[in-house]
């Protein structure tokens, strides 16, 4: 009984025990668990904590790349700006360059053009009193030429000043012309060879019986021709005209002393001078002598005449002709003007042709002269006059084309352009209809350059320009006889 007791009690110990350990085993397994648990949280805090850390390093990566970069960009807009700054400053300072540069140029030719209104008033009151001045000589002496008790030696006299009013009147108009030509660019040269040296000795000549004429005795007038013989190619017509205009001016202001011209010959060009002890030019005005419109306006200067083309026209016709124009002059020590011309020494001597003087019969010839002004019909008879000739006279275009509609026997037409009525150019292409064959020379008072072009073009065989002279119109009319 005791040993069974014993028994169970072992038996109770040994569950007991067995008891312990499974309780123990099984708390130490939950424990172990929860051990993993924790240990397995843990872990992933860590891998969670290790993954925050690397995105925080990547984002703390990421903005200092990014500072970089802003770093770098901001520079780059810092320098962007600079340079834009700097370069609007730079237009700015353009701008405002061009803004003065474009305001001095508009005061500038403002100033020119107020200058030039001034020059024009100036030369318009020049030219009232340069165009009024021959008329009164015209006028004035025309009605003392109708006096009864006027002798013929008086008569004579005053003819001779009209002669003289109408010249310089119509030199006038000539410059007045040439300036508008040259100005438009309307001049066309003529070259052909021509002899420098009696052009020389003919103007010296030409301006010794002028110096007489104003009794300027106390000036030589002296020419210089250095070479025997010398030809040129140029426009006479043109050449003569700048040299006149220069020996001109010359003589307008000297009132003692010498007026010298004549020429230099240097390697492929003619230097021209014309040299005196006149007046003098300022510095100041040499500046400006050339230019349209210019005229000295010194208190000597006002003694004289003069529009202020001459040596306008002068430049320019140098200038078309392959020259250049210069001068040199001191108030009071005179003035020496000079041109330059291209020369080449190869050319030939031209051969000099006599002038022969003709005489005209033309009994049997008949001539239309279409023209409204009386005055110069009149002076067209008083020319053919000596030829012999018989004169029908048309005082306008239709007139023309009915008289040689209905007459057959006429053998030349002397046809005016401005005309009432018709006109010349309608005039002319009328007649062309109906007969082909009868010459038409043109007379004109205008003298630009299409005038010809258009004459020619309506039918006329020839062109003449007003004032006529009486050797080219007797020669014009010979040539179709």
């Amino acid at each position: 009984m005791k040993l069974m007791l014993l028994s169970v009690i072992f038996v109770l110990v040994v569950v007991l025990l067995f008891f312990l350990v499974f309780l123990k085993l099984k708390t130490k397994t939950k424990h172990n668990e929860q051990l993993k648990c924790l240990i397995r949280e843990k872990e992933k805090q860590e891998k969670a904590f290790v993954t925050q850390l690397n995105e925080k390093d990547k984002l703390i990566s990421e903005m200092n790349a990014n500072e970089h970069l802003l770093e770098k960009t901001i520079s780059k807009l810092k320098t962007t700006n600079h340079a834009l700054n700097s370069e609007l400053e730079n237009l700015n300072t353009q701008i405002n360059q061009q803004i003065e540069q474009k305001t001095q140029h508009l005061l500038e030719e403002k100033e020119k053009a107020e200058k030039a209104d001034r020059l024009k008033t100036i030369f318009l009151g020049n030219m009232s009193h340069e165009i009024r001045t021959p008329m009164n000589g015209i006028i004035g002496f025309a009605n003392l030429l109708s006096l009864p008790s006027l002798k013929d030696a008086q008569r004579k006299i005053y003819v001779n000043h009209i002669n003289n009013s109408c010249k310089s009147l119509l030199h006038l108009i000539d410059d007045i012309i040439d300036i508008s030509k040259l100005e438009a660019g309307e001049v066309k040269l003529h070259i052909q060879q021509y002899s420098i040296n009696e052009a020389i000795v003919d103007l010296y000549n030409l301006y010794e019986a002028e110096r007489k004429h104003q009794n300027k005795v106390n000036i030589e007038l002296i020419y210089s021709i250095p070479q025997k013989n010398l030809i040129i190619e140029t426009d006479p017509q043109r050449f003569r005209q700048a040299l006149s205009n220069l020996i001109d001016n010359a003589l307008k202001f000297t009132q003692k002393g010498t007026i010298k011209f004549g020429y230099k010959t240097k390697d492929n060009f003619i230097e021209f001078f014309v040299e005196d002890t006149g007046i003098g030019i300022s510095a100041e005005k040499q500046n400006v002598i050339f230019d349209t419109f210019s005229k000295l306006q010194t208190a000597e200067s006002k003694l004289y005449r003069g529009t202020g083309l001459g040596l306008a026209i002068t430049k320019r016709v140098i200038n078309i002709m392959g020259g250049e124009i210069g001068l040199k002059s001191a108030p009071g020590k005179g003035s020496l003007f000079y041109f330059t011309l291209p020369y080449q020494k190869s050319l030939k001597i031209i051969s000099e042709n006599k002038i022969k003087i003709k005489k005209y019969n033309w009994q049997n010839k008949t001539i239309l002269v279409t023209e409204d002004e009386e005055t110069n019909f009149r002076f067209i008879e008083a020319v053919l006059s000596r030829s012999a000739c018989n004169l029908i006279w048309a005082k306008n275009g239709k007139e023309a084309v009915d008289i040689l509609s209905r007459k057959h026997e006429i053998d030349v037409v002397l046809m005016d352009l401005k005309m009432p009525v018709m006109d010349g150019i309608q005039a002319t292409m009328e007649i062309r209809k109906f007969n082909q064959e009868i010459p038409i020379i043109a007379q004109t008072a205008f003298t630009m350059l299409d005038e010809k072009e258009k004459c020619l073009n309506a039918g006329c065989n020839a062109y003449l320009t007003k004032p006529l002279d009486i050797n080219l119109l007797m020669d014009k009319i010979e040539h179709y006889f």
